[in-house]
């Protein structure tokens, strides 16, 4: 998936860049709130957890921005690793809250003020409070975590072309190991233990 997303990412821009007409540029700031569902392996553990967030938008053409973020997010995520050793599964749970900073390159779409708009880039992910239940002794616990982001969404105005409200779809793909594998049986939602976050979130974005 990664390799696909590296490819897409070079047309899109290509793609936008051969339609784009410049504009004055301007600035969104905004604060959104939702929900995040972290992906595991266990299908009775599929809570909503609480995400909320302030974004900063540059746009410098008619189509075409730098996007940024500062969200608060509730990560949890459970597994059923099976120790060779003892002989005996063990169900270990990692429950944490981060600091995620995403930086995504946005491309938007559409007629009028009502704007459609794709984005892409990558995160950091400051874990500052977190849960280790059932970990192996001898497991490396990685404070922060990396990784790449994708999303789509709508945005339009309620007030003029000042106020808007936005909707969020979201995808944050880590790349640092949360999660032990078990000893026999390969991950098949979390690759190599990383973390799998689905976001929703809706906002209201102000225009310098």
């Amino acid at each position: 998936m990664r390799n696909i997303i590296a490819l897409l990412f070079p047309l899109l821009y290509l793609s936008s860049f051969a339609q784009d007409v410049k504009e004055k540029t301007h600035v969104f700031i905004g604060v959104e709130t939702g929900f995040n569902l972290t992906l595991s392996e266990s299908y009775g553990d599929k809570i909503l957890e609480d995400m909320y967030g302030l974004s900063f938008d540059y746009v410098f053409t008619k189509t075409r921005s730098v996007k940024a973020k500062i969200m608060y997010m509730k990560m949890k995520t459970t597994a059923d690793v099976y120790n060779k050793y003892y002989s005996e599964y063990r169900d270990v749970t990692y429950d944490a809250e981060y600091i995620v900073i995403p930086v995504l390159y946005k491309w938007q779409y559409g007629k009028g003020n009502v704007r459609g708009f794709l984005q892409g880039g990558f995160y950091l992910g400051i874990e500052y409070s977190s849960n280790y239940t059932n970990y192996p002794l001898n497991y490396s616990k990685s404070s922060n975590d990396f990784g790449i982001s994708m999303g789509t969404g709508i945005l339009f105005p309620i007030i003029a072309d000042k106020f808007f409200v936005q909707s969020e779809i979201g995808l944050y793909e880590g790349f640092f190991s949360k999660v032990p594998e078990s000893d026999d049986t390969p991950k098949q939602l979390m690759p190599d233990g990383t973390l799998t976050n689905l976001t929703y979130s809706i906002g209201f974005n102000y225009k310098f």
